[in-house]
């Protein structure tokens, strides 16, 4: 049996079987399920995702194919509140791609999981790494630009906290 928790969208409990059927139906399912039982040995579950080595199987030699297989393991983790592993697979997609639409979410995955290690200015360095022109849709900027407000937010009220104590 395989249990695979979602990070609380909900749970899959059944047999490797049926987790192959699932993840051929799915669009991308294929690539998805390569990740998961990469990162999953068939009991280990999020604490042996911790333990596995950098090293990945990948479709191709090609960097996007790479930085795409990167990004959904970077994905998984941040799921699992996995901040410093996801942090690294997002790294390595940038490492990998020069342009692209995985390159400005990637930038963007980094400063929310820097928010939520608390690490405030790095988090605004990497939504600053954004440019306009790279999104897709410019509707996005707006997004980038409210996640700026938050973390200006919490640098103001952490720099009050550590004030505040005698």
């Amino acid at each position: 049996m395989v249990e695979i928790n979602d990070g609380g969208h909900g749970r899959f409990i059944g047999s490797t079987r049926q987790l192959l059927h699932i993840g051929a139906r799915s669009v991308g399912g294929w690539l998805a399920l390569l990740v998961i039982l990469t990162l999953i040995p068939l009991a280990g579950g999020p604490a042996a995702a911790q333990n596995t080595d950098s090293t990945m199987p990948s479709i191709s030699d090609e960097p996007s194919d790479r930085a795409q297989a990167h990004y959904e393991r970077a994905q998984l983790l941040e799921s699992w509140g996995m901040w410093e592993k996801a942090l690294e697979e997002y790294r390595r997609v940038l490492e990998l791609t020069d342009y692209g639409p995985h390159r400005s979410s990637s930038h963007y995955e980094i400063g929310f999981c820097l928010f939520k290690l608390e690490r405030y200015q790095e988090a605004l360095d990497a939504l600053n790494q954004i440019k306009p022109e790279d999104l897709p849709d410019p509707s996005l900027q707006e997004r980038i630009e409210s996640a700026r407000e938050k973390i200006l937010k919490a640098m103001r009220e952490h720099s009050q906290g550590t004030q505040d104590r005698p």
